[in-house]
């Protein structure tokens, strides 16, 4: 059998050959379990020790849906009124809501999300609002406001008519507000 230099990275070793090539010594209880099982555990013991995976989390979401933390994540490219796009994460997706945003960083991934997803170069609605009119800013999901990214100069509530609020162009990580009955596309969040 020719030799074959093992390739090792985060403490596992590929010899490049499959189980099947390896030599009957090599796989100690391969009678037992098979050379394709025991190769299986091999690379799943790769994954599970593997230090470049640390602080990676878990997160079941459904399919096409950005998992982030504790949560998911899924932008809606049809334009709706702010409260049509409430609506809308609340009835296709139970517990949904438009996304609620409590650090820079989430408000980074979010932004990277956009700048991947979005077709169009226009703004995205975000769970935010002021609905007694009276800059009391609240989350759709009633979580508390704990971070803020305000482009400079908002929220201006121009023409006393701007109550609902978006992700802006370009880069999508400041947020600004706007009338309501606009229509852009949205994000809505949701539990796993």
């Amino acid at each position: 059998m020719p030799r074959v230099r093992p390739v090792s990275h985060a403490g596992c070793t590929w010899t490049g050959l499959a189980p099947e090539q390896l030599p009957s010594e090599t796989i100690r209880g391969s009678e037992k379990m098979g050379p394709v099982a025991y190769f299986s555990l091999c690379l799943l013991g790769c994954l599970i020790f593997n230090p470049s995976l640390e602080g990676v989390q878990g997160v079941a979401c459904p399919r096409s849906w950005l998992p982030f933390h504790d949560s998911c994540y899924r932008y809606v490219p049809q334009e709706k009124t702010w409260m049509e796009a409430e609506a809308d994460c609340q009835n296709h997706w139970h517990g949904a809501h438009l996304i609620s945003i409590h650090s820079a960083e989430e408000n980074n991934i979010l932004a990277d999300y956009m700048k991947w997803n979005l077709t169009k170069n226009s703004p995205v609605w975000i769970g935010l609002s002021d609905p007694m009119e009276d800059q009391s800013w609240r989350w759709t999901d009633e979580s508390p406001v704990s971070f803020r990214a305000w482009e400079k100069g908002q929220p201006n509530n121009q023409n006393s008519n701007e109550h609902c609020v978006v992700l802006e162009r370009p880069g999508f990580q400041k947020w600004h507000d706007y009338p309501c009955d606009r229509r852009f596309s949205f994000i809505c969040k949701r539990k796993p």
